[in-house]
């Protein structure tokens, strides 16, 4: 069971509250008949595949946007970096 342990005292609890187990609560909370159940839409192994090729196609479509607008960006940047070294060039062989 369980113990509490102090600097001065252990001692070991038990009790109704403790012993219970899941069993017990089960039969106590179950219904007296059991249903059937009904035929549920359950989804097959190839929906559920589809469903994650699906997600794995939409996720490469958003990440390929991005790499491509870093890309757009980055080439923008280094462009305008290449023109101010280039002006910079110009001037010291004046």
């Amino acid at each position: 069971m369980f113990a509490l342990t102090s600097r001065r005292s252990f001692r070991r609890v038990s009790g109704p509250r403790f012993s219970r187990t899941f069993a017990e609560d089960a039969v106590k909370s179950a219904p007296s008949e059991t249903k059937s159940k009904p035929p549920g839409k359950v989804a097959g192994f190839f929906s559920r595949v589809s469903s994650f090729f699906v997600g794995a196609g939409l996720t490469a479509l958003v990440t390929q946007y991005y790499i491509f607008e870093e890309l757009r960006d980055g080439n923008k940047i280094m462009l305008e970096k290449q023109k101010a070294i280039e002006k910079r060039l110009k001037v010291l062989e004046k």
